[in-house]
């Protein structure tokens, strides 16, 4: 009884630790984050895939691409058939410039999700030629730098940084919807974050989200 008493109170504070470290990763936190993942890697009582994929996502934030990279194989090593697995181990192959297994992972991302438009925008980056490839680069340390100026509510300040991101990649949706969310939820500025929320929508017509905050605030 007592075994089974200990069981319990182990799952129960590891799956809320995880529940912690989502709420970290949403907000930015990644160290702390970190932390808590590293120390649930060897879990008994959660889905082994989803630590490794979010610690994954978490080690992308810290800009520590090869530990990534690592965590990303063990999940698809579990469960090698989610599509979101090899789109994002494509992504950390482009921030490594390893552009022969970034094409290689997002068309298997492609094959398991064909209606996904991001991942056919990220292979035309990989495919495309060196200038295109270092514009990618730019845009993706531009936009971290707009997500730490709205972390800091500095929100004008980061809606600048997510349109100097867009000229030199606008062919996705990602940065139109926070702009968009910033004139929203932050500025009470519902025209323009119609503008940028429709913008984002007709970047990646399949984002429920992108259509959900457009026919919110529309």
């Amino acid at each position: 009884m007592l075994k089974y008493f200990k069981k319990f109170i182990d799952r129960f504070k590891e799956k809320s630790n995880f529940n912690k470290a989502l709420k970290y990763l949403n907000t930015g936190e990644y160290g702390q984050a970190e932390n808590i993942l590293v120390a649930l890697v060897d879990s008994n009582n959660l889905d082994l895939k989803m630590v490794y994929f979010n610690l994954a996502a978490v080690l992308i934030g810290n800009e520590k691409f090869e530990e990534a990279e690592f965590y990303l194989k063990k999940a698809i090593k579990v469960k090698n058939n989610i599509d979101f697995f090899w789109g994002t181990l494509g992504e950390v192959y482009i921030l490594q410039e390893k552009w022969l297994m970034a094409e290689d992972s997002l068309q298997e991302a492609i094959k398991l999700n064909k209606s996904k438009k991001l991942y056919r925008d990220k292979l035309s980056i990989v495919k495309g030629n060196q200038k295109i490839k270092d514009n990618y680069l730019k845009y993706y340390y531009l936009v971290k730098k707009a997500l730490k100026l709205q972390k800091e509510e500095k929100w004008e300040k980061s809606i600048d940084m997510f349109k100097k991101a867009l000229e030199y990649n606008n062919i996705m949706g990602y940065a139109y919807n926070q702009i968009g969310a910033i004139y929203n939820n932050k500025l009470d500025n519902a025209k323009e974050a119609i503008k940028y929320f429709k913008l984002a929508l007709e970047k990646e017509p399949g984002n429920t989200m992108f259509k959900m905050n457009y026919n919110r605030v529309k």
